[in-house]
C-alpha cells in the first residue's frame, strides 16, 4: 500500500490502530495495519512507480518547452514544433498552427498510409527476385545444354 494514499481512505479513527485490519484498495487484501499505524505502511513501489512515469510525461512531453507550466496544445506547421497557447500569440503569431490532437491523427495516418506502401514494394521487390532468379536458372539450364551441343556435335 501507498502510504499517502492510506492516509486518504482510512477512517481516521483506526490510521493510527495497531492491529486493525484494512482492506488495500487496489487488490483488497486484508492488511494489519503495523504499530505506528498508517505511516508505517510498506511503501507501494508500483504506485509510486507509477506516479512518478506519469510525472515524467507531463513534464517531459506534455509542457511547453518554454513556458514550464503550460501545456501543449498546438503544432506549428511552419516551426514543426509543439507549443502552448502563450506561443501561439507571441513567438508563432500569424503562423499557420493547428490543435496537437488533430496533429497526431495526421501523422499517424501518414505513417499508416506510408507503411502500406513500403509492405506494397516489400512484395513487388519479393516477386521481382523471385522472377530474376527463375529466370537466371533457365538461362544457366540453357547454357548448359548448349554447352552439351557444343561439346558433343
Amino acid at each position: 500500500m501507498a502510504t499517502s494514499t492510506a492516509k486518504e481512505w482510512v477512517p481516521h479513527d483506526l490510521a493510527n490502530k495497531q492491529g486493525s485490519v484494512i482492506r488495500c484498495p487496489t487488490c483488497k487484501a486484508p492488511t494489519k495495519l503495523p504499530a505506528g499505524g498508517v505511516e508505517n505502511l510498506q511503501m507501494n513501489f508500483y504506485l509510486s512507480e507509477e506516479k512518478l512515469e506519469n510525472e515524467r510525461r507531463v513534464k517531459g512531453h506534455e509542457t511547453c518547452p518554454v513556458h514550464d507550466n503550460e501545456h501543449v496544445t498546438l503544432y506549428c506547421q511552419e516551426c514543426d514544433q509543439v507549443m502552448c497557447i502563450r506561443c501561439k500569440v507571441t513567438t508563432h503569431d500569424g503562423h499557420l498552427s493547428e490543435d496537437i490532437t488533430s496533429t497526431l491523427l495526421r501523422c499517424k495516418k501518414q505513417i499508416e498510409n506510408d507503411l502500406h506502401y513500403l509492405d506494397d514494394c516489400i512484395q513487388r521487390t519479393t516477386q521481382r527476385a523471385e522472377m530474376f532468379q527463375n529466370n537466371e536458372k533457365r538461362a544457366q539450364e540453357k547454357r548448359e545444354a548448349l554447352a552439351k551441343q557444343v561439346n558433343n556435335p
